[in-house]
Parts: structure tokens; C-alpha cells; sequence
């Protein structure tokens, strides 16, 4: 097997805010297959061996070029994606965090944009990516 069928999402809070007031965090717009065209949190798969913590670690460097010091785990989906991708997807807080998100891969990343989670109410259709949307309804805030 080449990767655990488990990925990682984490809500990144905007500098000096919370999560849960007043809902701000990072979005990417992601390319290539797996979520093409929607808005979804950074993350990526746990690879084999690889604590799901320090994946978030990782994938944050990796895809925004930022150094996340501090996550914890606040719940988790189990997803299948409409290209027939099925995986649980755990779900972390970035507690800490520092440098200033930029696209880091332009092949799977083509925007950075922090929203609420009021403007996530009113994305269209079809543009959250589909853990995203699943972990907004386990939360109520879709409900």
C-alpha cells in the first residue's frame, strides 16, 4: 500500500482570532483531480507510518510555505468524493502558527483567501470541497 486511506484537513484561524469567533480561517482553491475548482483548508494523506499530527505540519509547509507549531483534533468525516475516492479525513486546529500563507504548488493550488464562515454559506453550489462541507454539517454550521 502507497498511502493510509486517511487524510488530514486543518482549520487554520487567522493570526490573533478564533475558530469559533469570529469563524475566520484559510482556504485554498485547489487544481489538478482530487477537489479540482473548490475551496478547501490545507491537508493532504498520512503517509504510511506518519502521525496524522505531524501531517498537518507537513502538508501546511508544503502547500502554504507556513510553520504550524501546534494543532489539536477536533473531529473527523468519513468521505467519498465524487471521483470515487473513499477515506476518513481527520480534522485538526492549528493553535500555532506562523509566516504568511502563500502558493506554494501551483499545479494543485491556484488561490489563498481567508473566509467566514458566513461566506462559506453563501459559496455556490458544488464550490466547498466535499470534507469541508461534511465537516460544517457535523459542526451544525450548515444545518
Amino acid at each position: 500500500m502507497d498511502r493510509v486511506p486517511c487524510g488530514v484537513a486543518v482549520l487554520l484561524p487567522i493570526p490573533g482570532k478564533r475558530l469559533i469567533d469570529p469563524e475566520r480561517f484559510v482556504l485554498m482553491f485547489r487544481q489538478g483531480k482530487h477537489g479540482a475548482n473548490q475551496w478547501a483548508c490545507p491537508g493532504g494523506w498520512v503517509d504510511p507510518g506518519e502521525d496524522p499530527a505531524d501531517t498537518c505540519v507537513r502538508e501546511c509547509t508544503e502547500e502554504l510555505g507556513i510553520t504550524v507549531t501546534s494543532v489539536h483534533l477536533v473531529g473527523y468525516t468519513h468521505d467519498l468524493h465524487p471521483e470515487g475516492i473513499e477515506d476518513i479525513c481527520l480534522w485538526f486546529y492549528a493553535d500555532e502558527w506562523s509566516g504568511t500563507p502563500k502558493i506554494m504548488e501551483p499545479e494543485k493550488c491556484s488561490d489563498i483567501f481567508d473566509f467566514t464562515v458566513e461566506n462559506l454559506k453563501e459559496a455556490p453550489e458544488g464550490s466547498l470541497f466535499t470534507p469541508l462541507v461534511q465537516f460544517l454539517d457535523v459542526l451544525g454550521r450548515f444545518g
